[in-house]
């Protein structure tokens, strides 16, 4: 992404939607919400936690950490 965080955030996004219960998914919410956060975008950051599809490990730990940020 060399530094683009609004490519991150759309790139994660995307990994998301496309298979939202895979193993990659918690990571990609991670990712998304951090960018979302970089890019002081409430919005954006209230997408990545809506999209956490579980409240264990991963995704319960960026849905706090992104709803601190907020």
């Amino acid at each position: 992404m060399r530094g683009d965080v609004e490519d991150a955030y759309e790139e994660a996004i995307h990994a998301i939607d496309e298979d939202p219960t895979g193993l990659n998914a918690p990571v990609a919410v991670w990712v998304a919400g951090h960018a979302a956060l970089w890019l002081r975008d409430v919005e954006k950051v209230r997408g990545a936690v809506e999209r956490a599809f579980d409240d264990t490990g991963w995704s319960l730990a960026g849905r706090r950490s992104f709803e601190a940020g907020i």
